[in-house]
């Protein structure tokens, strides 16, 4: 099953990400109900390839450590899921192939923003942003995309932590939510995950430790629009690790696991 929570719709709010895995849609109403908050203050700039940042690390060496090209093996989600196996479970292979456009580059300086009520809840890394586009498959063929636009993130392992010796680099990447319809996939993932009649969304999340490990999560996000209200189900589909160990990551749910986040219900 997909869990689902219903939020009040606010028109014109962007929904906030506390971590890599989790949908934190929240929304703040300043007093007197007369605008809302950013979660973040952030101010960006360009950055070039072999230029100094804040991590003392060059954009071309954080690149060239990425895993743009890769396979590992993907469990699908049988359990209390929703997709529907023949059996307890199914194993297959994911591969993908990242490119990075790198004149997109910037560095952003993020900090919480102390007129937001709930900044406590989100995490403002330092970071720098790359966009791309993905090529992903798996053996079964339930994805076989392409010309899937992504972000790919540099920041810290803890996102809740500046960077430093121990709490290095990693480069996360994600679809963005709401971006890919399950229904317009060219692969024959199944479309009609939500019971209620709501639209399916994709979402890939990647975390890769730059030479140490990478962890891949294939998710559903159901979204039911009625009226004012809106409810959002997340659910696992699949998750692998080129290590072979799985998905104990922090941050990343285990095969098997459902559920949701919600920071906030704020009517109009």
């Amino acid at each position: 099953m997909i869990w689902l929570v219903s939020i009040q719709r606010i028109h014109g709010v962007r929904r906030g990400r506390r971590s890599l895995l989790t949908l934190p849609f929240a929304a703040t109403v300043v007093a007197g109900g007369c605008g809302v908050q950013p979660e973040c203050l952030e101010d960006a700039r360009s950055l070039s390839l072999d230029e100094s940042n804040e991590f003392g690390q060059s954009l071309q060496g954080l690149i060239d450590a990425t895993t743009q090209d890769g396979m590992m093996a993907l469990t699908w989600n049988a359990t209390n899921g929703p997709l529907d196996f023949d059996g307890e479970g199914s194993n297959t292979e994911v591969t993908w192939s990242l490119s990075l456009d790198e004149a997109s580059a910037k560095f952003v300086n993020a900090q919480q923003n102390p007129d937001n009520m709930n900044t406590a809840y989100f995490a403002c890394p330092d970071r720098i942003e790359v966009e791309g586009v993905l090529e992903v498959s798996t053996a079964d063929g339930w994805l076989d995309e392409q010309d899937l636009e992504v972000t790919v993130r540099f920041q810290g392992r803890d996102d809740y932590r500046e960077v430093s010796a121990d709490n290095p680099v990693i480069a996360a990447w994600s679809l963005p939510q709401q971006s890919v319809e399950i229904s317009s996939l060219q692969g024959s993932l199944p479309s009609g995950l939500s019971s209620s009649g709501g639209t399916d969304y994709l979402l890939i999340e990647s975390t890769d430790k730059l030479g140490d490990d990478v962890v891949l999560s294939v998710e559903t996000m159901s979204v039911i629009e009625s009226g004012d209200t809106v409810s959002v189900g997340h659910g696992v589909l699949g998750c692998g690790s080129m290590s072979g160990s799985g998905c104990a990551e922090p941050g990343f749910p285990a095969p098997g696991s459902f559920g949701f986040s919600q920071w906030n219900n704020v009517g109009r």
